[in-house]
């Protein structure tokens, strides 16, 4: 009873009932107390009336008739009475119009009669308010379902007042399910807009090295080719084929972390250990170019919160970019510096650098900057901004053309332990 009470519905409809039928009852309490009192006195008048008149002629009965009106009578007297009163057509079944003192109790009656049925159409005219209050809520939300399914999604909220009760739970929770169905319809279409994407990217990227496979193939079916060109052709399929591989990888790898669909196994270890790891990935490129590789850092271990298998290739994708862009014999330069908020990792090249008019593209799958390599694709950072994403980190790159890039990862400790959690 207690919580069917809670709704504002109920309790007005309660309330404006309790009041009228309390405002019904004292009109028609006072109403019959006035009329109940007014048939007293008529009937004292009659009976005064009466007493007047015989003791005006016998009044040497006034002893005998006061107490027959004042007193109670015997059924022997009420009898006798009866039988004299009949003489005269005095009897039960005498019309009301020959008997003033009874027609004034059925004027009373259907004004009592009068004023419960104007009652009672007051207190339904209140009933049908509030159903209709009901029911126009009832149709706003048949609105809102209805433009739903044409993929329009309104607030509720400006429909109705924020008070408690059953269609207000009704309209909180319908607004709630709308609100999730909403999000659920944008982020479908937004995977959908990111698989075609994401298919193009792959065909246009595959185009290439596929026509090229083909022209190959193509070659190493000719009779006259000598041995030492098939076995050129042979070794620049397997390097096609190679980046092949890498290529559709590291596009899945992109795609599964910006989708969220690989979970990462974060745990307090050393980054330092990380980094080592992802130097592992590009030894034979370092050595290649004979390129140096210094780590500073004042601790001799750095604990951060992270997926190491994740982060070593994030690494690995800027030291192939540092590497890329660097020539014989120069340096690359690591440096951890750890402060309460944050762990920051940069890495510093000395080549060539990177135009002004780049930077802010570098971090879009498939951006080419001015002085790539022809064979460059173009994703390894933006695949390292993925999975610094998904460690709660952000990812910076400042260069200068002629003295080098560098390349900064920002971890904040508090939102590690807390993606962590």
């Amino acid at each position: 009873m207690e919580s069917f009470l809670q709704n504002p519905e109920i309790r007005r409809l309660t309330w404006k009932v309790l009041l009228i039928q309390t405002l019904c009852m004292l009109v028609l309490g006072g109403w019959m107390n006035h009329e109940a009192d007014q048939l007293k006195q008529d009937w004292i008048k009659q009976q005064t009336a009466l007493l007047g008149k015989v003791l005006l002629e016998y009044p040497e009965l006034e002893r005998d008739m006061v107490p027959l009106i004042t007193d109670e009578v015997t059924t022997a007297e009420w009898k006798q009475g009866e039988q004299i009163a009949q003489r005269y057509g005095l009897e039960i079944g005498l019309a009301l119009e020959k008997a003033p003192f009874f027609r004034e109790l059925e004027i009373a009656t259907v004004e009592t009669i009068t004023i419960g049925i104007l009652s009672t159409f007051i207190l339904l005219l209140f009933i049908y308010d509030e159903f209709l209050r009901g029911f126009k809520e009832m149709r706003l939300m048949t609105t809102r379902v209805e433009q739903a399914v044409e993929g329009k999604f309104p607030s509720m909220r400006k429909w109705r007042s924020m008070e408690e009760g059953e269609l207000a739970r009704l309209t909180y929770q319908l607004d709630h399910m709308m609100e999730r169905m909403k999000h659920m319809v944008t982020a479908l279409e937004q995977e959908k807009q990111f698989l075609q994407s994401f298919l193009s990217d792959i065909s246009h990227q595959l185009k290439t090295p596929l026509a090229s496979l083909t022209l190959m193939v193509e070659l190493l079916q000719k009779p006259e080719l000598k041995r030492e060109q098939q076995a050129n052709f042979l070794s620049k399929m397997d390097g096609q084929l190679q980046r092949m591989e890498w290529l559709i990888v590291t596009l899945l790898h992109t795609a599964k972390l910006e989708a969220g669909a690989i979970k990462l196994e974060q745990k307090q270890t050393d980054v330092v250990a990380t980094l080592m790891e992802s130097l592992s990935y590009v030894a034979v490129e370092l050595e290649q170019k004979e390129i140096i590789v210094e780590i500073e850092k004042k601790e001799k271990e750095v604990l951060l919160i992270h997926d190491a298998y994740w982060l070593a290739e994030a690494f690995s994708n800027v030291l192939k970019n540092a590497i890329e862009h660097s020539s014989f014999a120069q340096r690359i330069v690591i440096t951890i510096t750890e402060s309460p908020i944050v762990t920051e990792i940069a890495v510093g090249d000395e080549g060539r650098g990177i135009a002004k008019q780049d930077l802010p593209y570098l971090f879009r799958r498939f951006y080419k900057a001015q002085h790539a390599r022809a064979d460059s694709v173009g994703i390894g950072l933006s695949l390292a901004q993925a999975i610094v994403q998904r460690h709660q980190g952000e990812i910076r790159v400042d260069s200068q053309v002629g003295v080098g890039t560098t390349v900064t990862f920002v971890f904040y400790k508090h939102l590690s332990k807390l993606t962590k959690s």
